[in-house]
Parts: C-alpha cells; sequence; structure tokens
C-alpha cells in the first residue's frame, strides 16, 4: 500500500499573541520513541487519493463510531466520505481497519485565524470493535498540578524543523505547562518546552494522554506550536482540551442528525435504489415529517413520512436515482443535498428543527453497445438460367458511449484552499 502524507503550516503575526514572545502559530513527534504495539484507538485520518491513502491528521476513538480530532484537520474537505479513519496499525504502510467517515462536526465557533475552538468529531460509518480511550473527567483534570507528564503519539514530523517524516508511530513525554500568561484562546492546555521533544506537523488532532494506573485518558488532542519550529525550549505545544469542551461533545454526541452519504460505481442506466440514516442519538421519540432534495433526479420514496423514532435508534430512508450522464460530461460524480424536517422543536427556538445530508453519487460510464454479429453471406454456385439476386449486408451502426472525465478529488485546488505540501513515502 502507498501512503503520502500531507503536512501543513500556518503563520501568523505576533500581535495577535500580544503578551507572549511566540511569533508563528502551527498546526503540528519529535524526540521521543517508535510505538511497537498496536494502540488500539489511535487513528490515522486519510484522504482517498488515486487508489492510494494520504495520511492527514491523528485521531481518537472515542466511541465505537466516534473519532475526535482537530478542527483544522477537516479544512479544504469537499465532503465528508473523503476522510477514512485507519486504525488498527503502528506503521503506515500496514492495512489495519479502514473506516469511511459519514459526517463531520466542528466547533460552530471554530476560528481558522487564531486556531480558537480547535476540535471536530468524525462519525464513523460502521462500528469497530476497537477499545475507545476514555476522556478525563474534568474534577480530575482540574487536580493535576504542572508538570504532570503527558504523553502525544502520532505520525507526524520526526526533526524540529518539521521536514521529515517517517511512516512509524511515534510518542513522546512532554509535560503540563502554564501558559496561563500566554492569551491563547479558551480551551487551549499547553504541554512541552524541553528542546526536542514535542509534538509537530502532521500530529495534529492526535491525542495526548495521562497516564492514571495501568491505562490512559485523554486530556487534549494536538492543535498548535507557537515556535519557529517543534521542540524549542520554554515554547510548549497548545492542545484543545477535552475537558473544556465537554460540554459541547456530549451535546454533539446526543443530537438529532442526517448521515452523509457516498456512492461509487452507480449503473449509468435505469433506476438506482439506496438509502441513508436518520440518527437519534438523543433522549426523545422524534417524528420525521418531511423530506426534500436538492433536485429531481433524487427522490424519496414514499411511505416514510410521519414515522416515529425511538431515542438511541436510527431510521433508513430509501430513496431513489435516476441517474444523469450527458454525452461529453466533464465530471460523473453528483452531489445532491437532502433535508429532513422534524415535527418537533428540540433546540426551543419557536419552530421545527431541520437537518440535513449531503449524498455524493459517482455514476460509472455507460458501455457501448454491443456490435452485432455479421452473419456471412454464402457463396452460391450460378445455376445456368438461374439469376442469383444479391443478398443485402445488414448495416452495422455503433453508438459512441458517453465520455466521463474526472472524478478525481480536485488535488490542486485542495492545496491552494489549505496550503498544504504534499509528500511521498514508501
Amino acid at each position: 500500500m502507498k501512503w503520502f502524507l500531507l503536512s501543513s503550516a500556518l503563520v501568523f503575526s505576533s500581535s495577535l499573541f500580544a503578551q507572549t514572545h511566540l511569533a508563528q502559530v502551527s498546526p503540528r513527534i519529535v524526540g521521543g520513541e517508535e510505538v511497537t504495539q498496536v494502540v488500539p484507538w489511535m487513528v490515522s485520518l486519510q484522504l482517498d487519493y488515486n487508489d492510494s491513502f494520504a495520511h492527514i491528521c491523528g485521531g481518537s476513538l472515542i466511541a465505537s463510531q466516534w473519532v475526535l480530532t482537530a478542527a483544522h484537520c477537516t479544512r479544504g474537505i469537499k465532503y465528508s466520505g473523503q476522510l477514512n479513519a485507519r486504525l488498527g496499525i503502528t506503521d503506515l504502510n500496514q492495512k489495519g481497519e479502514l473506516i469511511r467517515v459519514d459526517k463531520v462536526f466542528v466547533h460552530p465557533n471554530y476560528s481558522e485565524a487564531t486556531l480558537a475552538n480547535d476540535i471536530a468529531l468524525l462519525h464513523l460509518e460502521r462500528a469497530t470493535s476497537a477499545t475507545p480511550v476514555p476522556l478525563i473527567a474534568s474534577l480530575e483534570f482540574a487536580q493535576l498540578a504542572y508538570q504532570t507528564p503527558f504523553k502525544a503519539i502520532g505520525w507526524g514530523a520526526i526533526n524540529t524543523k518539521g521536514d521529515e517524516y517517517g511512516s512509524v508511530l511515534k510518542q513522546v513525554q512532554v509535560p503540563y505547562a502554564d501558559c496561563s500568561n500566554f492569551n491563547l484562546p479558551d480551551g487551549v492546555i499547553c504541554a512541552g518546552g524541553i528542546a526536542g521533544e514535542d509534538a509537530c506537523f502532521g500530529d495534529s488532532g492526535g491525542p495526548l494522554l495521562y497516564q492514571m494506573g495501568a491505562g490512559y485518558q485523554q486530556v487534549g488532542l494536538v492543535s498548535a506550536g507557537y515556535g519557529q519550529g517543534c521542540g524549542e525550549v520554554d515554547t510548549p505545544g497548545g492542545y484543545s482540551s477535552t475537558s473544556f469542551f465537554n460540554t459541547w461533545l456530549q451535546a454533539n454526541l446526543s443530537q438529532v442528525w442526517l448521515a452523509d452519504k457516498v456512492v461509487n460505481d452507480v449503473p449509468s442506466l435505469g433506476e438506482y435504489r439506496f438509502s441513508i440514516t436518520l440518527h437519534n442519538d438523543s433522549s426523545q421519540v422524534v417524528t420525521l415529517g418531511d423530506i426534500i432534495t436538492s433536485n429531481e433526479d433524487l427522490m424519496v420514496q414514499y411511505g416514510e413520512f410521519d414515522r416515529q423514532i425511538l431515542p438511541h435508534s436510527r431510521l433508513f430512508i430509501p430513496l431513489i436515482y435516476y441517474p444523469y450522464l450527458t454525452l461529453g460530461s466533464t465530471s460523473n460524480r453528483f452531489t445532491y443535498q437532502v433535508i429532513a424536517r422534524l415535527n418537533e422543536d428540540l433546540d426551543n427556538n419557536g419552530s421545527n428543527d431541520f437537518i440535513s445530508s449531503e449524498v455524493v453519487l459517482t455514476v460509472a460510464p455507460a458501455s457501448p453497445e454491443p456490435i452485432p454479429a455479421v452473419t456471412p453471406v454464402p457463396t452460391l454456385e450460378p445455376t445456368p438460367g438461374v439469376t442469383i439476386a444479391p443478398t443485402p449486408v445488414p448495416t452495422v451502426v455503433v453508438t459512441p458511449a458517453p465520455s466521463s472525465g474526472g472524478g478525481s478529488l480536485s488535488w490542486f485546488s485542495l492545496l491552494v484552499l489549505t496550503g498544504l505540501g504534499l509528500r511521498k513515502r514508501g
């Protein structure tokens, strides 16, 4: 298996942090040691790339279908199905278990400029049997003293400049640091400040861990670095605190939502039937009032309205797609919106709630029509006095197949939008 690494860097003016000497902000294991045993809840977030995958960030499995990562790891993602979670590996060249993401929840107040509220939840298309990592309780975290040893883990850069990468998972011990005078966004905790020991580019979204007895609890996730490189003296890294964002996490884990859907190789002829999933992760009964789609090519089957969905259950909503692929099309990937109206007002804003889903369908190119076989005309010997009329030869008409290029991830646009650098490994 080939793998690729996308690393990112953001540089800002020191005026953003006027109370500190810190001049650079970078979403960003230097030093430390290799991890030789599989960490069941450690996730490599990867993008589809020409039948291979690109490692872009780390993440942590916090429930059987939920991954926690940094919000900036989702920049430039056109649709949730581009993201995949790979578990059960210590080396990026290993296959492990690959599961597609079917919904991305980014903190609504995330700021790309300051990396405030740099946290996101990813829902997986199917459950994994891997063991999740527990999140530390807010009260327990509040009792931890500065210099308490934490552990950062990831597949990021392995040198202080942040331009050398390996394929093996690494871990490094970083002390809990006081950065209360750094004028950082709320919810950021710091760890590190020791020369040559740090998280770095490519580690973003990965967990910051506290060892309690024989096990670990997650206290944060890799968010930002504030020096010219990684592992600088007295320059700890910034991590989004899981205890600070606990209320937001619990709210997202107990909402009503529609999963996104990605379907490849949709037949180009005839109708295509599939379903999307409505999740009721709340503690109350909800009723599906109505569903609309953004295009008449995608229709909702009748009989699914006014359906009650019990707490902590799912409803599969059947859809019918009528493929649309014109001759000479430059793309065979189509995106549709599906919006569901609930009969309830769950957020107490005075109106019915609406939830939405994105459906991405890739239509398989139409096959050329088969050329009919031509039956050879037998040669007859002329008989004296008999005239033989010529046998007509059937005319063969070849119908050209529709052309459908595209179907790529538009990587040039992605790189321009996000400022990511692409490096190939292995």
